[in-house]
């Protein structure tokens, strides 16, 4: 019996603790409903047992080159400002079927070999996102979600922080160990499938954040959300104008209400936050990975600066520096031009904050400067504040592309 044949053999192939037995819903449990989908698709939020988990195999890493023009074309989709890079082959440890499958002898096997072949070619494909010191490699046991009952195929979620590595002597990452590691301690399979506080209601969402939550945004948001059958926790929005990140960590008045909410476990977070500064993004994730860990997070960017409609008011007159023979709507112009570097330079040290949190936290940032451009927006009265139809578009991409119907 080979190595690799030998390590399959012995991995534990059922962990679950009630869940109908097969080799479909293996890594099922009920608390992991709509939880855990790094690439958001709205569809797995539909599942009604749940969504599919399984420990599996890297027997391959290769870059993900989606099609021309699919939904996951990142030139298409400009909601997929986290785009999958990297597209995984792997053998599914926790499939029943794991053992009858025909194993490569060699593992990573070398390009053009007969193993290369039989990896590439009788092997489910896992696509998602991968990036510096997160980076997958052959022999790493990750996470994986199967997309449907129908497919082998689905999404790469995260590194377990185990390896299948034999040496010299023909030794390897015990399974036993490997699952004991899964099955305990914080941030582990453990804590999603058993310890940590499941979702509550699997059917609620949670709305706050900024000027743009309490304006067009967080009206749209609050008319579209229950036409898919979502309940927003506490019966609607929580806004403050000029808000930062630090803001709703706080514990008092706005921010104590927000954690007030956040015990109700919603499945779906909707944050727009980012336009006034970052202060506190971090301890804000933190936050809501303590009270409420197995929550999808979508974090709206800040939108961008555009041509003010309107006259230029004393606010805005006041952070553009006058020049000489300037009119007061050349001024205003100009600081325009300014705002919208800044929001661009905000928007981006989002993404890049947000990122670094994606293996520990089920979290995606929306780019709205991308994608208020791809919609066409070009004005609005202030020049900063969405407005509709923009606001109304926006919010049906969202709920479209990330969000779905509400589970029955």
């Amino acid at each position: 019996m080979g190595e690799i044949e030998r390590f399959v053999r012995l991995w534990p192939k059922n962990t679950n603790t009630g869940a109908e037995k097969n080799a479909i819903n293996t890594r099922q449990h009920d608390v992991a409903r709509a939880a855990r989908n790094l690439l958001s698709e709205a569809s797995t939020l539909n599942i009604t047992k749940g969504v599919v988990l399984h420990e599996a195999l890297v027997l391959k890493v290769k870059e993900y080159s989606p099609l021309r023009g699919s939904a996951l074309d990142p030139d298409m989709g400009f909601f997929e400002n986290v785009p999958p890079n990297i597209e995984l082959k792997c053998l599914v440890l926790t499939d029943l079927q794991a053992e009858a499958v025909e194993l490569p002898k060699n593992i990573p096997a070398a390009e053009n070999s007969a193993d290369d072949y039989l990896i590439e070619n009788s092997f489910p494909s896992f696509i998602g996102r991968a990036f510096g010191e997160h980076a997958v490699e052959v022999g790493d046991i990750v996470i994986v979600q199967v997309r449907n009952p129908n497919s082998k195929d689905g999404y790469y979620i995260k590194k377990t922080g185990n390896r299948y590595t034999p040496d010299t002597g023909g030794q390897h990452t015990s399974p036993e160990e490997v699952h004991r590691n899964l099955t305990a301690g914080p941030g582990t399979m453990g804590n999603l499938l058993g310890a940590a506080p499941p979702v509550g209601r699997p059917d609620t969402v949670l709305v706050f954040g900024d000027s743009q939550i309490q304006g067009a945004i967080g009206r749209s948001l609050e008319k579209q959300l229950p036409e898919h059958g979502w309940t927003i926790v506490g019966g609607g929005r929580l806004g403050k104008t000029g808000s930062r990140p630090s803001f709703w960590v706080k514990n008092d008045g706005l921010s104590a209400d927000l954690r007030q909410r956040l015990q109700a476990r919603p499945a779906i977070i909707v944050i727009n936050l980012g336009g006034n500064g970052l202060s506190g993004t971090e301890s804000l994730l933190s936050l809501i990975a303590e009270l409420s860990p197995l929550s999808k997070v979508i974090w709206l960017g800040p939108p961008p600066a555009v041509k003010p409609t309107q006259e230029p008011s004393i606010h805005q007159l006041v952070y553009a520096t006058p020049c000489p023979d300037e009119t007061d709507e050349q001024r205003c112009n100009r600081y325009y031009l300014k705002y919208a570097e800044k929001r661009e330079d905000l928007s981006m040290k989002l993404f890049d904050k947000i990122s670094s949190r994606e293996s520990q936290q089920n979290v995606i940032s929306i780019n709205a400067i991308a994608a208020f451009a791809q919609l066409g927006m070009a004005s609005s009265p202030d020049g900063v504040h969405v407005v509709n139809p923009w606001a109304t578009r926006y919010i049906e991409k969202i709920i479209e592309m990330h969000i779905g119907p509400a589970p029955v």
